[in-house]
């Protein structure tokens, strides 16, 4: 069989051109259509979760994101419920036992603006209140606190008689109860403190013709004592200007050359002024013992707030 003669297929052999399909007014439909695009694509995408659900019919239950219950609407969680003070309304007959101590002859002097009671050790270890932080709060009829007494800490081996001054719960209302807690120095409120001029921190407390200057370190939040200046005012119209003036004289003469303490007697026109500084971390606890014993002296590193709570407690203001 004879081969069949392929018909030969003859391109166009001209050089390529490009060849015009049709034409788009760019001008008039361009941006028409565009936006169009973009409609339908936010449509789409509106629409779609309601034509999902649609199309997998009605017994479908879809389920809601979860929720965030607020902290305040949490059930709170079960606890020991804190310790109820013990409110004793005042009156001559009234006593108080805590630990083996017995507090009674409770007598309120209203032209003295005093307070007046006798503790008596029955049982108790007779350095109770030697080391640990007894306070005796005064209360109105409402239970509003009028004033905060620290009460001395000292040993009570039989019985002794203590007079406090409570002229601030006279000045801030009717005194009808009392309490006594032992609150300890971790429970203490922070306190705020002045700077001075070379920014370190302070505590100004005044009382009568005493003011007392603490300053502090501060150091990761807690500022610690480092020195104490006292000032003390005396006129020449005190009853005991003149036992006053001799044993401040003595004791000027018997702190002079002592490791970190300071001292002065300065004249003024009606009487003398007595100031004292001590750089605390200098002085020797001997000194301390000896001759700085009262409630104001704190040692060194002790805590801003302690100096302010105890203070404030003693009829102090401090600022």
């Amino acid at each position: 069989m004879a081969k069949k003669k392929k018909e030969e297929i003859v391109l166009n052999k001209t050089e390529l051109m490009p060849t015009t399909i049709g034409t788009l007014n760019q001008k008039e439909n361009g941006p028409i259509v565009a936006i169009a695009l973009i409609i339908l694509f936010v449509v789409c995408i509106v629409l779609l979760p309601y034509v999902s659900e649609w199309l997998q019919g009605p017994d479908t239950v879809t389920t809601p994101p979860p929720t965030t219950t607020p902290p305040s609407e949490e059930e709170p969680q079960e606890e020991e419920p804190p310790e109820d003070t013990n409110y004793y309304t005042i009156a001559n007959d009234l006593t108080i036992n805590i630990e083996g101590f017995q507090f009674s002859s409770f007598v309120i002097n209203s032209t003295t603006q005093t307070l007046t009671f006798t503790l008596t050790n029955v049982s108790g270890e007779q350095d109770l209140f030697e080391t640990n932080n007894y306070f005796m709060e005064l209360y109105s009829n409402d239970n509003k606190l009028l004033q905060r007494i620290k009460l001395e800490q000292e040993s009570i081996v039989t019985q002794t008689n203590y007079t406090y001054d409570i002229s601030n719960a006279f000045t801030n209302g009717t005194i009808s109860k009392l309490a006594i807690t032992e609150i300890s120095q971790e429970d203490y409120p922070n306190v705020s403190l002045a700077s001075d001029t070379e920014g370190t921190p302070y505590l100004t407390c005044m009382k009568d013709n005493q003011t007392l200057s603490y300053y502090f370190t501060e150091q990761n939040g807690t500022y610690n004592l480092t020195e104490l200046q006292e000032r003390l005012t005396f006129t020449n119209a005190d009853q005991d200007y003149n036992s006053n003036l001799e044993s401040y004289t003595t004791l000027v003469a018997s702190l002079s050359n002592m490791a970190g303490v300071s001292t002065d007697l300065v004249p003024t026109s009606n009487g003398f002024i007595f100031e004292l500084t001590l750089q605390l971390p200098n002085v020797t606890s001997a000194t301390m013992n000896r001759y700085f014993t009262d409630n104001v002296y704190y040692a060194a590193n002790t805590e801003a707030k302690v100096v302010a709570f105890e203070l404030e407690s003693e009829n102090y203001t401090c600022q």
